[in-house]
C-alpha cells in the first residue's frame, strides 16, 4: 500500500471522529521503527496548538479559547513465524487557555494478536482499556450550559474483539466469525444545569455484546459476494426499560479492481427489540458503503455512507438512536513533501421513542495541509467547521476550529 492509500484508509476512520467531536487528527507520518533484538518499538509525538470558537458546543453561551494538545504514543511489536503480538499506549492531554475547567487527560492501552494456524485458519484478538473524559458539551453533558463547578464526565471503557477466519486467502469461499464485548462506566455524572449529583454509578453505564458471522464467495478474481448476520445486545446496568437487542441481516459485495478502486457495500434490514413495552419492535433499513477510488498514484477519493442504530445518551432520550452518516474525502499529494485533504460530512440522528420527538442534523467540513520536512518530522495546518441543528434547541451549535500540528516519529 503506498502513502496515498494509507492516507485514504486513515481518513475513513477520521470521519467518525471529526463528526462526533469536531477535532481534526494529525497528518500520517512514516513510522520510524526501532528494533531492540526481537522487539520493534515505534514511538511518536504530536504537539498541537489551536483555537476553538465554541468549546462547549452550545450557542446559548458560546465561549472560545486557545488550546494546546500533546499526544505521545508508543507501539511495541513482536513477530514469530505464525504469531504476531502488539501493544500500544496513547496519551492525549488537552489544556485550554480560557476555560481550564474543560482540560482533560486521556489514557488508552491497546493490544492485538494474530495466530495463523495454517493457510485455512486464522484468529485475530484485540482489546483496549480507556481511562478518560467526555469534554463538557459532549456525551452526557451535551447541550448543558456549564457552570464554574462543572467538570468533564470521567468514564472507563473496556473493549475486546475476536475474529476467526476459516478458508484460505483467495479461496472460493471464506467464513468469518466475530465476537465483541464493550463495557462503559461513568465515574462521575453531572445532572441538571447546576451540578447536583456526583455519583460513582451513572444511569448511562452499559455493556454491548456483538456476535456475528459473514460468508464470502468469490465470483471474480478480486470480487466477493457476502452474506452477513449480526446480533447486538445493549444492556444498561443501572437503568430499567431502556435495554434492547438487534438482529441485522445484510447482503453485499467486496472488491478491489485494477488497483484503483476498492470498497465494500452491504445492505439489509435490522430488527430492533427494545425492552420497554411502550416501544414496538422496529424493523428498518441498515447498510454500509466504503469506497476508495485512486485514479492516480498521487490523488484519491474516499466515500463512506452508513445507516445503523446506536445506544441512547442518558435518560429521556428514547430507546436508541437511528443514525445516518455520509462523508466524501479528497486526498492529494502535490509533491513528495506537501499533501492536502478535504472532507465533507453530513449525518442525522433520530431518537426513537422520545416525546416530543428529537431529530438532529450534523454537518461538517474540514481542510488540511500537511508538510513532511523529514521522514520523522511533519507539520499540519487544519481548519474544521461543524454544525448541529436539532429539535431540542439547547443542542444546536456551530463551531470553527484552527489547528497547527507538529508531528514527530521519534
Amino acid at each position: 500500500m503506498n502513502h496515498l492509500c494509507a492516507l485514504a484508509k486513515h481518513s475513513l476512520a477520521l470521519i467518525v471522529v471529526c463528526l462526533s467531536t469536531g477535532v481534526d487528527a494529525a497528518p500520517v507520518l512514516r513510522e520510524q521503527v526501532l528494533r531492540l533484538g526481537p522487539i520493534d518499538l515505534t514511538p511518536s509525538l504530536t504537539i498541537s496548538e489551536g483555537y476553538n470558537d465554541n468549546v462547549f458546543l452550545i450557542n446559548l453561551d458560546k465561549q472560545g479559547s486557545w488550546f494546546t494538545q500533546i499526544r505521545p504514543s508508543l507501539k511495541i511489536g513482536r513477530r514469530w513465524n505464525r504469531l504476531s503480538l502488539g501493544l500500544s499506549y496513547n496519551l492525549t492531554d488537552t489544556r485550554y487557555a480560557s476555560v481550564s475547567q474543560n482540560d482533560t487527560t486521556n489514557h488508552e492501552l491497546s493490544s492485538g494478536s494474530q495466530w495463523v494456524f495454517n493457510h485455512r485458519n486464522k484468529l485475530d484478538l484485540s482489546g483496549s482499556l480507556f481511562f478518560g473524559f467526555y469534554p463538557l458539551g459532549t456525551g452526557p453533558s451535551q447541550g448543558i450550559i456549564p457552570t464554574a463547578n462543572s467538570r468533564p464526565v470521567q468514564y472507563t471503557r473496556q473493549s475486546n474483539q475476536a475474529t476467526y477466519q476459516f478458508g484460505a486467502d483467495g479461496a472460493k469461499g471464506n467464513l468469518v466469525f466475530n465476537a465483541g464485548y464493550t463495557e462503559i462506566h461513568y465515574d462521575n455524572q453531572t445532572t441538571g444545569t447546576i451540578p447536583q449529583v456526583i455519583s460513582e454509578y451513572s444511569t448511562s453505564d452499559y455493556y454491548n455484546i456483538n456476535l456475528g458471522g459473514t460468508f464470502l464467495y468469490k465470483v471474480m478474481p478480486k470480487t466477493q459476494l457476502l452474506v452477513e448476520v449480526d446480533d447486538r445486545i445493549v444492556k444498561y446496568i443501572n437503568r430499567q426499560g431502556s435495554n434492547y437487542s438487534q438482529f441485522s441481516y445484510l447482503l453485499g459485495v467486496k472488491w478491489k479492481a485494477a488497483g484503483k478502486t476498492s470498497g465494500t457495500i452491504k445492505l439489509g434490514i435490522y430488527d430492533a427489540q427494545p425492552d420497554n413495552k411502550q416501544f414496538k419492535t422496529n424493523i428498518g433499513f441498515t447498510g454500509l458503503a466504503e469506497v476508495v477510488w485512486q485514479p492516480w498514484t498521487y490523488s484519491g477519493f474516499t466515500l463512506s455512507a452508513s445507516q445503523s442504530n446506536l445506544p441512547s445518551f442518558g435518560s429521556n432520550t428514547g430507546a436508541y438512536i437511528n443514525y445516518k452518516s455520509f462523508s466524501l474525502g479528497w486526498l492529494h499529494s502535490w509533491n513528495h513533501r506537501l499533501s492536502s485533504q478535504l472532507q465533507l460530512r453530513a449525518g442525522t440522528q433520530d431518537y426513537v421513542g422520545t416525546t416530543p420527538e428529537i431529530n438532529t442534523t450534523l454537518l461538517g467540513v474540514s481542510f488540511g495541509l500537511n508538510y513532511q520536512m523529514r521522514p520523522w518530522l511533519g507539520f499540519g495546518l487544519n481548519y474544521t467547521y461543524n454544525r448541529r441543528d436539532s429539535t431540542r434547541e439547547n443542542w444546536n451549535y456551530d463551531q470553527n476550529m484552527m489547528l497547527l500540528n507538529v508531528n514527530l516519529a521519534l
